[in-house]
């Protein structure tokens, strides 16, 4: 498992973590790319942001 108290050294990684902190950009992502029976089950209204301790 790769160690996520580290900042990621790949511009992706960086682009989709930093994305992954807006809430609006999270919810959209989710909706698109999960299969309708998964997005439909979460409540990602509740979607927080979390960092690794």
């Amino acid at each position: 498992m790769a160690d996520t108290s580290k900042p990621p050294h790949n511009p992706h990684d960086r682009f989709f973590r930093s994305a992954m902190e807006n809430h609006a950009v999270a919810q959209g992502f989710m909706q698109h790319y999960l299969p309708k029976k998964i997005s439909a089950a979460l409540d990602l209204d509740s979607l927080k942001l979390e960092h690794d301790c």
